[in-house]
Protein backbone atom coordinates (compact mmCIF):
# COMPACT_ATOMS: atom_id res chain seq x y z
CA UNK A 1 0.00 0.00 0.00
CA UNK A 2 2.80 2.43 0.87
CA UNK A 3 4.53 1.75 -2.44
CA UNK A 4 1.29 2.31 -4.34
CA UNK A 5 0.86 5.68 -2.64
CA UNK A 6 4.28 6.74 -3.96
CA UNK A 7 2.83 6.71 -7.52
CA UNK A 8 5.77 4.77 -8.87
CA UNK A 9 6.24 4.54 -12.63
CA UNK A 10 8.26 1.35 -12.21
CA UNK A 11 9.51 -0.94 -9.48
CA UNK A 12 12.22 -3.50 -10.19
CA UNK A 13 14.40 -5.95 -8.32
CA UNK A 14 18.09 -6.45 -9.08
CA UNK A 15 19.96 -9.77 -8.98
CA UNK A 16 20.80 -9.22 -5.31
CA UNK A 17 17.13 -8.91 -4.37
CA UNK A 18 17.25 -5.13 -3.79
CA UNK A 19 14.14 -3.21 -4.85
CA UNK A 20 14.71 0.06 -6.69
CA UNK A 21 12.77 2.61 -8.70
CA UNK A 22 13.16 5.95 -10.44
CA UNK A 23 10.28 8.06 -9.14
CA UNK A 24 9.90 10.90 -11.66
CA UNK A 25 11.26 12.13 -15.01
CA UNK A 26 12.92 15.16 -13.37
CA UNK A 27 14.69 13.11 -10.71
CA UNK A 28 18.17 12.00 -11.73
CA UNK A 29 18.88 9.53 -8.91
CA UNK A 30 17.58 6.13 -7.86
CA UNK A 31 15.83 5.21 -4.63
CA UNK A 32 16.53 1.84 -2.99
CA UNK A 33 14.04 0.12 -0.72
CA UNK A 34 14.42 -2.52 1.96
CA UNK A 35 11.73 -4.90 3.09
CA UNK A 36 10.04 -3.98 6.33
CA UNK A 37 9.24 -6.07 9.40
CA UNK A 38 7.45 -9.33 8.84
CA UNK A 39 9.39 -10.23 5.71
CA UNK A 40 12.30 -12.11 7.18
CA UNK A 41 14.02 -9.08 8.70
CA UNK A 42 14.02 -8.61 12.47
CA UNK A 43 15.78 -5.41 13.61
CA UNK A 44 15.88 -6.73 17.19
CA UNK A 45 16.79 -10.33 16.41
CA UNK A 46 19.95 -12.00 17.67
CA UNK A 47 21.59 -11.98 14.24
CA UNK A 48 21.12 -8.22 13.89
CA UNK A 49 22.24 -7.45 17.44
CA UNK A 50 25.35 -9.61 17.08
CA UNK A 51 26.18 -7.86 13.81
CA UNK A 52 25.83 -4.48 15.54
CA UNK A 53 28.29 -5.53 18.26
CA UNK A 54 31.06 -6.43 15.81
CA UNK A 55 34.37 -4.60 16.27
CA UNK A 56 37.46 -4.15 14.06
CA UNK A 57 39.92 -7.00 14.76
CA UNK A 58 42.79 -4.59 15.43
CA UNK A 59 40.91 -2.14 17.66
CA UNK A 60 43.26 -0.30 20.00
CA UNK A 61 42.79 -1.27 23.69
CA UNK A 62 42.92 2.48 24.42
CA UNK A 63 39.44 2.83 22.94
CA UNK A 64 38.01 0.27 25.38
CA UNK A 65 39.80 1.92 28.31
CA UNK A 66 38.38 5.29 27.25
CA UNK A 67 34.87 3.83 27.01
CA UNK A 68 35.16 2.27 30.46
CA UNK A 69 36.47 5.50 31.98
CA UNK A 70 33.61 7.58 30.55
CA UNK A 71 30.92 5.13 31.74
CA UNK A 72 32.51 4.02 35.01
CA UNK A 73 29.65 5.27 37.20
CA UNK A 74 26.85 4.03 34.89
CA UNK A 75 24.69 1.05 35.80
CA UNK A 76 22.58 0.48 32.67
CA UNK A 77 23.18 0.51 28.93
CA UNK A 78 20.92 3.55 28.62
CA UNK A 79 23.01 5.47 31.14
CA UNK A 80 26.18 4.42 29.30
CA UNK A 81 24.81 5.66 25.98
CA UNK A 82 23.78 8.98 27.54
CA UNK A 83 27.20 9.36 29.18
CA UNK A 84 29.00 8.74 25.88
CA UNK A 85 26.80 11.29 24.09
CA UNK A 86 27.55 13.86 26.79
CA UNK A 87 31.26 12.99 26.55
CA UNK A 88 31.31 14.08 22.90
CA UNK A 89 29.18 17.19 23.53
CA UNK A 90 31.43 18.42 26.33
CA UNK A 91 34.90 17.30 25.30
CA UNK A 92 35.02 17.74 21.51
CA UNK A 93 34.56 20.54 18.99
CA UNK A 94 33.02 20.51 15.53
CA UNK A 95 35.18 21.34 12.52
CA UNK A 96 36.08 20.36 8.97
CA UNK A 97 39.36 19.42 7.34
CA UNK A 98 40.39 16.94 10.04
CA UNK A 99 44.02 16.17 9.01
CA UNK A 100 44.37 12.61 10.30
CA UNK A 101 47.81 11.16 9.80
CA UNK A 102 46.89 8.06 7.81
CA UNK A 103 49.23 5.94 9.89
CA UNK A 104 46.41 4.84 12.22
CA UNK A 105 42.66 4.34 12.09
CA UNK A 106 41.15 7.84 11.65
CA UNK A 107 38.26 7.18 14.07
CA UNK A 108 40.59 5.90 16.79
CA UNK A 109 42.85 8.87 16.19
CA UNK A 110 39.83 11.17 16.52
CA UNK A 111 38.79 9.59 19.83
CA UNK A 112 42.25 9.71 21.38
CA UNK A 113 43.51 13.08 20.08
CA UNK A 114 40.15 14.93 19.90
CA UNK A 115 40.78 17.19 16.88
CA UNK A 116 37.87 19.26 15.48
CA UNK A 117 35.91 16.99 13.10
CA UNK A 118 32.53 16.68 11.41
CA UNK A 119 29.48 14.60 12.29
CA UNK A 120 30.66 11.41 10.60
CA UNK A 121 33.53 11.10 13.05
CA UNK A 122 31.29 11.81 16.04
CA UNK A 123 28.78 9.17 14.97
CA UNK A 124 31.45 6.59 14.07
CA UNK A 125 33.34 7.27 17.31
CA UNK A 126 30.29 6.85 19.52
CA UNK A 127 29.21 3.67 17.70
CA UNK A 128 32.70 2.25 18.18
CA UNK A 129 32.72 3.08 21.90
CA UNK A 130 29.24 1.60 22.38
CA UNK A 131 30.26 -1.63 20.68
CA UNK A 132 33.44 -1.82 22.74
CA UNK A 133 31.12 -2.00 25.77
CA UNK A 134 29.02 -4.74 24.15
CA UNK A 135 26.10 -2.42 23.37
CA UNK A 136 24.67 -2.99 19.86
CA UNK A 137 24.91 0.22 17.84
CA UNK A 138 24.62 1.33 14.26
CA UNK A 139 25.75 4.35 12.26
CA UNK A 140 22.85 6.26 10.70
CA UNK A 141 22.89 8.88 7.95
CA UNK A 142 20.14 11.19 6.81
CA UNK A 143 19.21 14.84 7.00
CA UNK A 144 18.75 17.19 9.92
CA UNK A 145 15.40 18.81 9.16
CA UNK A 146 15.17 22.20 10.85
CA UNK A 147 14.59 24.95 8.27
CA UNK A 148 10.87 25.83 8.30
CA UNK A 149 9.45 27.85 5.41
CA UNK A 150 6.59 29.88 6.85
CA UNK A 151 5.51 31.13 3.41
CA UNK A 152 4.79 27.70 1.97
CA UNK A 153 4.24 25.82 5.23
CA UNK A 154 6.92 23.17 4.67
CA UNK A 155 10.44 22.25 5.74
CA UNK A 156 13.37 22.89 3.39
CA UNK A 157 16.10 20.26 3.32
CA UNK A 158 19.39 21.16 1.68
CA UNK A 159 22.57 19.28 0.85
CA UNK A 160 24.27 21.03 3.76
CA UNK A 161 21.71 19.42 6.12
CA UNK A 162 23.18 15.94 5.55
CA UNK A 163 23.96 14.50 8.97
CA UNK A 164 25.10 11.35 10.76
CA UNK A 165 24.10 10.05 14.18
CA UNK A 166 23.90 6.80 16.15
CA UNK A 167 21.25 4.32 17.20
CA UNK A 168 21.93 2.12 20.23
CA UNK A 169 19.88 -0.90 21.21
CA UNK A 170 18.53 -0.38 24.73
CA UNK A 171 16.74 -3.33 26.39
CA UNK A 172 12.97 -2.74 26.78
CA UNK A 173 13.20 0.39 24.62
CA UNK A 174 14.59 -0.95 21.33
CA UNK A 175 16.68 1.18 19.01
CA UNK A 176 17.19 4.66 20.47
CA UNK A 177 18.74 7.57 18.54
CA UNK A 178 21.64 9.57 19.99
CA UNK A 179 23.34 12.52 18.34
CA UNK A 180 26.90 12.94 19.67
CA UNK A 181 27.72 15.96 17.45
CA UNK A 182 27.88 19.12 19.59
CA UNK A 183 24.48 20.82 19.09
CA UNK A 184 25.96 24.29 18.66
CA UNK A 185 27.68 23.12 15.48
CA UNK A 186 24.44 22.38 13.66
CA UNK A 187 23.34 25.34 11.58
CA UNK A 188 19.89 26.64 12.33
CA UNK A 189 17.43 28.72 10.39
CA UNK A 190 18.50 32.23 9.35
CA UNK A 191 16.17 34.80 10.92
CA UNK A 192 15.38 38.47 10.34
CA UNK A 193 14.61 40.23 7.09
CA UNK A 194 17.19 38.29 5.09
CA UNK A 195 15.84 35.00 6.36
CA UNK A 196 12.31 36.00 5.39
CA UNK A 197 13.44 37.01 1.91
CA UNK A 198 15.18 33.64 1.59
CA UNK A 199 11.89 31.93 2.41
CA UNK A 200 10.14 33.81 -0.39
CA UNK A 201 12.83 32.92 -2.91
CA UNK A 202 12.75 29.26 -1.87
CA UNK A 203 8.97 29.22 -2.12
CA UNK A 204 9.06 30.70 -5.64
CA UNK A 205 11.67 28.14 -6.71
CA UNK A 206 9.61 25.33 -5.18
CA UNK A 207 6.46 26.42 -7.04
CA UNK A 208 8.38 26.57 -10.32
CA UNK A 209 9.86 23.09 -9.87
CA UNK A 210 6.47 21.74 -8.87
CA UNK A 211 4.90 23.24 -12.00
CA UNK A 212 7.64 21.73 -14.21
CA UNK A 213 6.92 18.31 -12.78
CA UNK A 214 3.17 18.70 -13.27
CA UNK A 215 3.34 19.75 -16.93
CA UNK A 216 5.76 17.00 -17.95
CA UNK A 217 4.10 14.66 -20.45
CA UNK A 218 0.73 16.45 -20.60
CA UNK A 219 -1.11 17.19 -23.85
CA UNK A 220 -2.16 20.79 -24.83
CA UNK A 221 -5.71 20.39 -23.47
CA UNK A 222 -4.45 19.19 -20.10
CA UNK A 223 -1.85 21.99 -20.03
CA UNK A 224 -4.56 24.62 -20.60
CA UNK A 225 -6.70 23.22 -17.80
CA UNK A 226 -3.70 23.11 -15.48
CA UNK A 227 -2.74 26.71 -16.34
CA UNK A 228 -6.27 27.95 -15.57
CA UNK A 229 -6.31 26.08 -12.25
CA UNK A 230 -2.96 27.58 -11.27
CA UNK A 231 -4.03 31.12 -12.25
CA UNK A 232 -7.20 30.80 -10.19
CA UNK A 233 -5.25 29.51 -7.20
CA UNK A 234 -2.73 32.38 -7.55
CA UNK A 235 -5.56 34.90 -7.74
CA UNK A 236 -7.17 33.57 -4.56
CA UNK A 237 -3.78 33.61 -2.81
CA UNK A 238 -3.14 37.26 -3.78
CA UNK A 239 -6.67 38.42 -2.89
CA UNK A 240 -6.29 36.88 0.55
CA UNK A 241 -3.25 39.11 1.28
CA UNK A 242 -2.72 41.72 -1.49
CA UNK A 243 0.68 42.83 -0.14
CA UNK A 244 2.07 39.53 -1.41
CA UNK A 245 1.86 40.93 -4.96
CA UNK A 246 4.28 43.69 -4.00
CA UNK A 247 6.79 41.23 -2.60
CA UNK A 248 6.62 39.06 -5.71
CA UNK A 249 7.08 42.15 -7.90
CA UNK A 250 10.17 43.24 -5.95
CA UNK A 251 11.70 39.78 -6.08
CA UNK A 252 11.10 39.43 -9.82
CA UNK A 253 12.81 42.81 -10.44
CA UNK A 254 15.72 41.71 -8.27
CA UNK A 255 15.93 38.47 -10.26
CA UNK A 256 16.16 40.30 -13.59
CA UNK A 257 18.35 43.24 -12.57
CA UNK A 258 20.66 41.79 -9.99
CA UNK A 259 20.54 38.04 -10.37
CA UNK A 260 23.35 37.71 -12.94
CA UNK A 261 25.79 39.80 -10.93
CA UNK A 262 24.79 38.15 -7.71
CA UNK A 263 24.43 41.49 -5.89
CA UNK A 264 21.28 40.31 -4.14
CA UNK A 265 20.27 36.81 -5.11
CA UNK A 266 23.86 35.61 -5.08
CA UNK A 267 23.72 36.05 -1.33
CA UNK A 268 20.58 33.97 -0.94
CA UNK A 269 21.20 31.20 -3.47
CA UNK A 270 23.29 28.24 -2.48
CA UNK A 271 25.40 28.10 -5.64
CA UNK A 272 28.72 26.35 -5.46
CA UNK A 273 31.70 28.46 -6.44
CA UNK A 274 34.20 27.71 -9.15
CA UNK A 275 36.50 26.16 -6.57
CA UNK A 276 33.86 23.87 -5.08
CA UNK A 277 34.48 20.13 -4.86
CA UNK A 278 31.88 19.41 -7.52
CA UNK A 279 33.34 21.75 -10.16
CA UNK A 280 37.03 21.54 -9.31
CA UNK A 281 39.22 20.23 -12.19
CA UNK A 282 40.86 17.71 -9.87
CA UNK A 283 37.47 16.02 -9.34
CA UNK A 284 37.15 15.50 -13.10
CA UNK A 285 40.55 13.79 -13.06
CA UNK A 286 39.43 11.58 -10.20
CA UNK A 287 36.28 10.54 -12.03
CA UNK A 288 38.23 9.73 -15.18
CA UNK A 289 40.57 7.60 -13.12
CA UNK A 290 37.65 5.71 -11.53
CA UNK A 291 36.04 5.14 -14.93
CA UNK A 292 39.28 3.59 -16.15
CA UNK A 293 39.37 1.14 -13.21
CA UNK A 294 35.63 0.39 -13.58
CA UNK A 295 36.25 -0.48 -17.25
CA UNK A 296 39.15 -2.76 -16.32
CA UNK A 297 37.06 -4.59 -13.72
CA UNK A 298 34.11 -4.87 -16.12
CA UNK A 299 36.42 -6.56 -18.63
CA UNK A 300 36.77 -9.31 -16.01
CA UNK A 301 33.02 -9.51 -15.49
CA UNK A 302 33.02 -7.43 -12.29
CA UNK A 303 30.33 -4.75 -12.61
CA UNK A 304 29.69 -2.65 -9.51
CA UNK A 305 25.98 -2.64 -8.50
CA UNK A 306 24.56 0.85 -8.10
CA UNK A 307 23.62 0.34 -4.45
CA UNK A 308 27.17 -0.47 -3.31
CA UNK A 309 29.54 2.21 -2.06
CA UNK A 310 33.14 2.05 -3.26
CA UNK A 311 34.30 0.64 0.07
CA UNK A 312 31.60 -2.05 -0.05
CA UNK A 313 32.56 -2.79 -3.64
CA UNK A 314 36.20 -3.09 -2.54
CA UNK A 315 35.23 -5.96 -0.22
CA UNK A 316 33.29 -7.62 -3.05
CA UNK A 317 36.27 -7.34 -5.40
CA UNK A 318 38.43 -8.96 -2.74
CA UNK A 319 36.18 -12.02 -2.87
CA UNK A 320 35.51 -12.12 -6.61
CA UNK A 321 38.81 -11.28 -8.31
CA UNK A 322 41.02 -14.34 -8.66
CA UNK A 323 44.36 -12.83 -9.75
CA UNK A 324 46.11 -12.02 -6.46
CA UNK A 325 48.26 -9.11 -7.71
CA UNK A 326 45.37 -7.47 -9.56
CA UNK A 327 43.09 -8.01 -6.55
CA UNK A 328 45.53 -6.25 -4.24
CA UNK A 329 45.94 -3.33 -6.64
CA UNK A 330 42.19 -2.96 -7.18
CA UNK A 331 41.49 -2.93 -3.44
CA UNK A 332 44.28 -0.41 -2.84
CA UNK A 333 42.87 1.84 -5.55
CA UNK A 334 39.25 1.70 -4.36
CA UNK A 335 40.18 2.32 -0.72
CA UNK A 336 42.56 5.17 -1.60
CA UNK A 337 40.05 6.69 -4.02
CA UNK A 338 37.34 6.74 -1.35
CA UNK A 339 39.63 8.53 1.10
CA UNK A 340 40.77 11.11 -1.48
CA UNK A 341 37.38 11.70 -3.14
CA UNK A 342 35.26 12.04 -0.03
CA UNK A 343 37.76 13.65 2.31
CA UNK A 344 37.04 17.27 3.23
CA UNK A 345 40.05 19.00 1.56
CA UNK A 346 40.35 19.04 -2.21
CA UNK A 347 42.85 16.43 -3.44
CA UNK A 348 46.34 17.66 -4.28
CA UNK A 349 48.55 16.66 -7.20
CA UNK A 350 50.27 13.97 -5.14
CA UNK A 351 46.90 12.28 -4.44
CA UNK A 352 45.87 12.41 -8.10
CA UNK A 353 49.20 11.14 -9.39
CA UNK A 354 49.16 8.27 -6.91
CA UNK A 355 45.69 7.12 -7.96
CA UNK A 356 46.48 7.44 -11.66
CA UNK A 357 49.64 5.43 -11.07
CA UNK A 358 47.67 2.68 -9.33
CA UNK A 359 45.17 2.59 -12.20
CA UNK A 360 47.98 2.28 -14.78
CA UNK A 361 49.69 -0.47 -12.76
CA UNK A 362 46.37 -2.33 -12.50
CA UNK A 363 45.94 -2.07 -16.27
CA UNK A 364 49.40 -3.58 -16.81
CA UNK A 365 48.63 -6.33 -14.34
CA UNK A 366 45.48 -7.28 -16.25
CA UNK A 367 47.41 -7.35 -19.55
CA UNK A 368 50.06 -9.64 -18.08
CA UNK A 369 47.62 -12.06 -16.47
Amino acid sequence: AELAMANLPSLRRDEGGVLFFQPAPLFSGVYFLARGNGAGFNPEGKEMLDLCRALPPNLSPQVLRLSLDVTRSCRTDEERAQALSAFFHEGFTYGKGYPFSGSSDPVEEFLLKRPPAHCEFFASGMALMLRSLGIPSRYVTGFLVQEWNGIGGYYTVRERDAHAWVEAYIPKRGWVAYDPTPPGALSGQRGGLLGRAREWLDWMSYQFQKLKAEVAGKNPKELLRLALDRLQALGRWLVEKPWRLGILFILLIAENLLGKKGALLGFFRRKEGKNSRRDAPCIARLRACLRKVDTLLESRGLIRPGHLTLLEWSREVENLLTASEARTLAIRFLDAYSMVRYGTPLPVEEDLAGLEGLATTLESSFKDS
